[in-house]
């Protein structure tokens, strides 16, 4: 499966940057917030990389971590002083470090089955391991995922700027905890022509109660919130603002 090609990964980046732009201060307030000092942070499926700037210029050392090379190219030029990874939140191999970002709903993203065979759950699981494992005492991790409880997703919307257009259709398959997102790009060419792309998105939802769970059993203590700060998520969006004990 593709996500962000080049012509998405502009669009992202030039249309859909306002709520990490918003919640970025609150983010490294929590951090610094923590009960130890934090210096090294990861930032896990950095997108753009609004979130990596804001990091970088709190004074913090950050390595940026998106899958996308088009992404990872646009939060380059966005966040110089970060260190950059091209690669999954499931492949990367976090060293030691004071606190792990996963902003945006990234594991909803990075938690279809493995290559291997592994069920979605199991890789969450996995991974908040492999976080508890590198985290210092007292580290956060913070994150934040779309709830299966609540109201319908399903919708369709678009957005229209003068070199693109973006149209987008969101399924629901509440039963199997998964949505689909259809999303096709229009951009404008030199000659005047717009050139179509289009992805699917396959999107895991979640239990908060089985989140909290699974953190708790690697040793985290655990505070969820619907907004980041006074930046509300959308719907049934919650956020994790996990301590490692």
């Amino acid at each position: 499966m593709t996500l962000y090609g080049a012509d998405l990964s502009r669009i992202q980046a030039e249309g859909f940057g306002a709520l990490a732009r918003a919640a970025s201060p609150e983010l490294v307030s929590i951090l610094k917030r923590s009960s130890i000092a934090v210096r090294r942070v990861y930032d896990v499926g950095c997108g753009a990389g609004v979130t990596t700037r804001a990091l970088v210029e709190a004074g913090f050392d950050v390595t940026a971590v998106e899958p996308s090379p088009h992404l990872t190219e646009i939060a380059r030029a966005h966040a110089p002083g970060a260190t950059f990874v091209c690669a999954s939140a499931y492949d990367v191999e976090l060293e030691a470090c004071d606190a792990v970002l996963a902003i945006g709903e990234v594991l909803t993203y990075h938690s279809l089955p493995g290559p291997s065979g592994e069920d979605a759950d199991a890789r969450v699981r996995s991974f908040f391991e492999t976080v508890a494992g590198a985290l210092a005492a007292g580290g956060r991790f913070v994150f934040d995922v779309i709830d299966v409880d609540g109201p319908p997703l399903d919708a369709r919307g678009w957005r229209s700027e003068p070199l693109w257009t973006v149209l987008w259709e969101t399924r629901e398959d509440r039963a199997a905890r998964r949505l689909v997102r259809c999303v096709d790009t229009f951009v404008r060419e030199d000659d005047g022509r717009y050139r179509r792309a289009g992805e699917s998105h396959h999107v895991r939802l979640f239990r908060e109660r089985d989140l909290r769970s699974w953190l708790e059993a690697v040793g985290f203590d655990v505070e969820t919130a619907r907004a980041y700060g006074g930046v509300a998520l959308g719907p049934r969006r919650v956020a994790f603002v996990a301590t490692r004990r």
